[in-house]
């Protein structure tokens, strides 16, 4: 937490610093937040459940009144992990709970949930205050670009737009696929093929993908 505080001293108009605080340390976690956005000029949370705890505890639940108390947002890690870390604690529906509980919390559900990106579609559409995030999918584009073109009409489809889908590169993991300029270009570029435009898949206009790129984190996360 120290570093990123003195990365957002050193570039205060590039760096958005989130804190990242294991609920597990109670009071400590509490007190660490708080210093974390009041000394350090942090933003937002980010919880990394594939450690070993489900996020929805209750146990965890005065972490979470603090972060309302200090109008945060927090991103929960949904979805695969490296390989030594417990992929049961990291469903998408974990985040269900925080978000009727704490509806004054922004919550973002980094990688889109994934496997589970059916479940985190449900639980973006369901709550107002839940997103999901596309960062960490330069893989699977790579190899199946057609799986992300999926995952976002799936939310255009629940949703009827693309308002709940948040770009993001999970940098530097994956810079040996795509820089980060050629991770925003893969965004621009996507298209359906036309045998599934014929199905009548929604095709993803270039607003939706501007949309996707930063203009509805400015107003989900107050960025603007």
């Amino acid at each position: 937490n120290d570093l990123i505080g003195d990365a957002y001293k050193r570039f205060p108009d590039r760096i958005i610093p989130y804190a990242g605080i294991d609920p597990r340390r109670a009071a400590g976690g509490i007190s660490e937040l708080k210093r974390c956005v009041e000394e350090l000029g942090c933003r937002g949370m980010k919880l990394w459940p594939l450690t070993g705890f489900t996020p929805d505890d209750i146990e965890y639940y005065p972490l979470y009144e603090e972060a309302a108390r200090l109008g945060i947002n927090i991103v929960v890690h949904t979805g695969m992990g490296p390989p030594d870390s417990y992929l049961k604690y990291c469903r998408p529906v974990y985040v269900d709970k925080l978000a009727v509980d704490f509806r004054e919390i922004v919550f973002i559900m980094a990688h889109f949930g994934a496997p589970w990106v059916d479940e985190a579609v449900a639980v973006a559409g369901k709550n107002q205050n839940v997103y999901a995030d596309i960062s960490a999918w330069q893989h699977t584009h790579a190899v199946f670009p057609l799986a992300l073109y999926q995952a976002i009409s799936m939310a255009k489809l629940m949703h009827g737009s693309v308002h709940k889908v948040l770009f993001g590169t999970d940098f530097p993991c994956f810079a040996e696929l795509y820089s980060q300029k050629e991770w925003v270009q893969c965004i621009r570029d996507l298209e359906y093929p036309a045998p599934l435009q014929i199905m009548g898949l929604p095709e993803i206009t270039d607003q939706y993908k501007e949309m996707i790129l930063g203009k509805k984190a400015q107003t989900s996360l107050k960025l603007a």
